[in-house]
């Protein structure tokens, strides 16, 4: 069943453009004091993997243990030095800390001089705003709608206010009780290795909402939903992967996931006509996946009031399990993010999920507070469009040119020249947007080369052009 969800999210494989970095795992048993099962424990495998952070002395990790100023400025260090090429090989100063201070000093991270006295316990502000500096070369996008003015012990204009909403909605920092900061406590080892996990591998990422009205656990793509009750749950950067079990064995499960992507009123048809060329790709090979699709239907129908492609296909593991599938695509339009809710129910199951899925979406809640605006400029999608019909054109052309006579292609070539001539225009005006790409305008760009599939001619010339796309 596992292999179900895994192929749908492979098929969405354009919705994880961040890098994510899968750490060696460290040997159990490695810290006396860490439970294998304790909530940090995933996240301290990450850092020790990165060396991010250590042990205590004595086999020990200490994770209720507070830090100081000194180890909150070490963390930040190996954090930016972690993100940054090429890496710096620290070594012992005089004090301990004195080469990680001068680092952060020299990177931005911390002015010289801001702590008289960096052996005193570091609060939350403090290790949020070091944090924020360390990342700020690579700070992930927003993907958690927090409205303004909404963390409740944060006092507008105070120190830090705008790195902690940035954080916040990265998801590095989730906040506690209702989304409170507590900035003027001290933070454990655990929670450290949570946060600094998070920096590294987006995987690590937490999906919420937070607006004046409360705080929601989950949140995909401007949506706020509950995971249904009696699954097994694993957060993801944007969104959750649930698991549903009857007599020991998988029977369902339920995933949530999104992607900045450019949706507008505008853009939605043609983002709508990609994902059915993404799918339709893995049930014909693009992609290889142990699972096979067949029987597959598609549906404009509408979820929360947005425009939504429904998906219905039966799937079949090469090995042994069959089910089926149902995709809702939501084009969230008031947040530019494309939503994916998928339901798998193996042939063997006995409850009716169906309805458990309805209640989850019965019970969503659209973010209304406009707090999560992705970085994708409407220049970019009209570039991104002018490419994408250019390169139509060529296909065609292409496709003409393989099957003209030698006569035929020589007026053809006249028609290439044209094309050659249209693209050397189109790399003059839209040329500076290749750089400083964001994950939304990305995503939107790749989702429309899969637009392309349909034009790409069969055979050979096709499959070159379709290898060297991909």
């Amino acid at each position: 069943m596992k292999r179900f969800i895994s192929m749908i999210a492979a098929m969405a494989l354009v919705f994880a453009l961040a890098p994510t970095v899968l750490a060696d795992e460290w040997d159990d048993g490695i810290f006396t004091d860490v439970p294998a099962d304790a909530w940090y424990a995933e996240d301290l495998d990450i850092c020790w993997a990165y060396d991010l952070a250590a042990g205590t002395g004595g086999g020990k990790f200490s994770p209720d243990k507070t830090i100081t100023l000194a180890e909150a400025v070490t963390f930040a260090a190996r954090v930016r030095n972690t993100l940054s090429w090429p890496e710096t090989d620290f070594e012992q100063g005089d004090p301990w800390y004195q080469t990680y201070v001068d680092y952060a000093v020299e990177n931005g991270i911390l002015e010289k001089d801001r702590f008289a006295d960096l052996t005193v316990p570091a609060t939350r502000r403090q290790f949020a705003t070091l944090i924020a500096a360390a990342i700020s070369v690579e700070m992930p996008e927003a993907i958690n709608p927090v409205e303004d003015g909404a963390i409740p012990d944060l006092e507008a204009g105070s120190e830090g206010y705008d790195q902690v909403y940035s954080l916040y909605r990265a998801g590095v920092l989730t906040g506690s009780d209702g989304g409170k900061f507590k900035p003027e406590t001290q933070i454990s080892r655990a929670e450290v290795v949570a946060v600094i996990a998070r920096c590294v591998d987006s995987s690590r990422l937490r999906s919420f909402m937070l607006t004046k009205e409360g705080y929601r656990d989950y949140c995909v793509g401007g949506i706020a939903l509950d995971p249904p009750e009696g699954f097994e749950v694993t957060p993801a950067a944007n969104g959750f992967t649930a698991y549903a079990y009857e007599d020991g064995e998988m029977a369902a499960g339920i995933m949530a996931q999104a992607a900045a992507a450019g949706v507008t009123p505008e853009t939605v048809g043609n983002l709508k006509s990609s994902m059915k060329s993404l799918i339709s790709g893995a049930m014909t090979g693009i992609f290889d996946f142990e699972v096979t699709l067949s029987d597959t239907e598609y549906t404009d129908t509408t979820v929360l009031g947005y425009d939504t492609l429904a998906v219905d296909t039966t799937i079949a593991d090469d090995s042994y399990s069959t089910g089926r599938v149902h995709m809702d695509i939501v084009f969230n339009t008031d947040t530019g993010f494309v939503v994916m809710f998928t339901l798998a129910v193996l042939d063997s199951a006995k409850v009716d999920y169906d309805k458990v899925y309805g209640d989850l979406l019965a019970g969503a809640t659209p973010d209304t507070t406009g707090s999560l605006k992705p970085n994708i400029r409407p220049e970019f999608i009209a570039a991104v469009d002018e490419v994408i019909a250019y390169m139509k054109d060529y296909l065609d052309l292409a496709r003409r040119y393989e099957a003209a006579t030698e006569s035929q292609r020589q007026l053809l070539a006249l028609e290439l020249t044209g094309l050659a001539q249209r693209y050397a225009d189109i790399e003059e005006r839209y040329g500076n947007f290749t750089d400083d790409i964001s994950d939304g305008e990305m995503t939107y760009m790749l989702l429309m080369i899969l637009s392309l599939r349909d034009s790409i001619p069969e055979g050979d010339l096709g499959d070159d052009i379709w290898d060297s796309i991909l």
